[in-house]
């Protein structure tokens, strides 16, 4: 049997965050107690063989610095998963994600510490591995669609389970974007595939998804593992410890949501009170609430084409600012507010 999870993303880069009591913030909080219920599964079900699909660390941005509490965090996600493993007897592999590298190869990538333990196979690049009579084929994050292709036409019609961490054309990285490049869906195996968060197949490939929700867009509350059995059938295995994540601004919506939610509502204070607004979210495990922004009616707007949103403001604000007004004391506020969301 082998339990494939996949995407931890530890870091702290997330709408979700606030200092808790244990030093690490709640951000770091949730993917600990995330890591301990993944340990919980290997203990309780037993597979021979742990397979991490890439993902681990959030160390791709180079502009979000890696803290000691972070690293800490890693340590501690990843070493309560290994000593599941060693309590049960199961091998664990680590593969490569693209949020793992430091650079685009690969060569320099945050998981090269888990190198260091002598109880972790790390696979940063291609590699077929026997096990328990299936040949697997481990294909960590790769830019070339068509050397990940070649791979599985290598071994096409054997006895072959794919482990992978890319790309897959049509499938949906969350609930605003698809991917219009990736692999072959019909690559005539089973593929288990991390990279995309959210649960679901298309063709041969199974996009097991991350063990729990990073973002509000990651809709699908289908968050887990996936147990895969000795005659090769399937188990999904949903996390209902960690907390589901909405942006929402209906009240009526809330019904359908689970108590073990984070909210973050936005109410139209000309409908509802801020009072009534919490005391229907109160039964959330985490609520944040903000006032909807009511959007200003222009009475006339200047289109410049071929010029950029601040030169489109400026344009605007020139043409119908009363003269009373200090214009260039808005244009220059203006301006600093489109500038924050474009670049």
């Amino acid at each position: 049997m082998i339990l494939f999870y996949t995407d931890l993303h530890i870091g702290k880069h997330t709408l979700f965050d606030e200092p808790t009591d244990s030093g690490y913030g709640l951000r770091l909080d949730n993917i600990i107690e995330c890591a301990k219920w993944i340990a919980d599964q290997i203990r309780e079900h037993k597979p021979k063989l742990v397979i991490n699909g890439g993902d681990t660390i959030n160390a791709i941005d180079r502009a979000v610095s890696i803290t000691a509490d972070v690293m800490s965090a890693v340590g501690k996600c990843i070493g309560e998963i290994n000593d599941a493993c060693l309590d049960v007897g199961s091998n664990h592999i680590v593969m490569l994600g693209n949020h793992d590298k430091f650079n685009e190869s690969g060569d320099i990538s945050a998981i090269d510490i888990f190198e260091y333990f002598n109880d972790i196979l790390v696979i940063k690049e291609p590699e077929v591995i026997e096990f328990m009579g299936y040949n697997l084929v481990f294909l960590p994050h790769m830019k070339d669609y068509k050397e990940a292709d070649s791979w599985f036409e290598s071994y096409e019609g054997k006895d072959v389970i794919a482990f992978s961490h890319l790309d897959v054309v049509g499938v949906s990285l969350n609930s605003n974007y698809s991917l219009e490049e990736g692999i072959d869906v019909d690559c005539g195996m089973s593929v288990y595939n991390g990279h995309i968060h959210m649960h679901g197949r298309k063709g041969s490939v199974l996009n097991v998804g991350s063990p729990m929700q990073h973002r509000y867009a990651e809709s699908s509350e289908k968050h887990g593992v996936i147990l895969i059995k000795d005659d090769l059938s399937e188990v999904f295995i949903k996390n209902d410890v960690s907390p589901n994540l909405y942006k929402i601004n209906d009240l009526k919506a809330l019904k359908s949501l689970s108590d073990n939610s984070y909210v973050w509502f936005e109410y139209d204070p000309r409908e509802k009170s801020l009072s009534e607004v919490k005391k229907k979210t109160k039964r959330f495990r985490k609520v944040y609430l903000t006032e909807l922004k009511v959007p200003i009616k222009m009475e006339s707007r200047v289109e410049v084409e071929g010029k950029s949103e601040v030169e489109i403001f400026r344009s605007y604000m020139k043409d119908v600012c009363d003269t009373e007004l200090d214009k260039g004391e808005l244009i220059k506020q203006g301006c600093e507010i489109i500038n924050k969301y474009i670049e």
